[in-house]
């Protein structure tokens, strides 16, 4: 197999495996973050917040989250996500050999630890760097809740969004 083919296969699976393990996850990834944000959001003490705590824990969190929104609202942020992860990940695990290459590496065997640290955390950083802004939507629509009657979503749809924060926030 030539390097191209053999690099292009790489990004491929790298992207796609990252995508399938994202359907997966999502719905742990929105309680985690419900979870995460009704602990910042309660100004009281522990013991206090503690009793007072809508989603209470993991497994409460997803029967809750299911049970208000719906199995929709399970998946909420899974398109930022997907693309996060096309981004992400596909860069992350595809760049690692040809970087690796790159930093001096001849032997996939022998390469010094070095060279594969370097690779690693500028495949990481690349991936990182380009995936940030997607990362932000994504935590934003999950932590999302259902909307009283009447109220309207407290984020737009994810296209307007990742347009308003690339226009505004960088």
């Amino acid at each position: 197999m030539t390097d191209w083919k053999e690099t292009g296969l790489r990004y491929a699976a790298a992207g796609t495996s990252c995508m399938c393990a994202s359907c997966c996850t999502n719905p742990i990834e929105v309680t985690k973050v419900r979870i995460q944000l009704e602990g910042e959001l309660i100004q009281q003490s522990a013991v206090t917040a503690y009793r007072q705590r809508y989603y209470k824990g993991l497994l409460r969190g997803l029967v809750t989250v299911a049970r208000d929104e719906g199995i929709r609202g399970l998946y909420k942020g899974l398109i930022p996500s997907l693309i996060r992860e096309a981004i992400y990940s596909t860069l992350r695990f595809g760049s690692y050999e040809p970087i690796k290459k790159l930093y001096g590496a001849k032997d996939p065997t022998r390469t010094p630890l070095s060279i594969k640290l370097a690779a690693g955390a500028t495949a990481g950083a690349l991936g990182s760097w380009f995936a940030n802004p997607m990362d932000i939507v994504r935590i934003r629509l999950q932590g999302d809740g259902q909307p009283l009657p009447g109220q309207q979503p407290r984020y737009p749809p994810m296209i307007t969004q990742s347009t308003l924060y690339s226009t505004t926030a960088g």
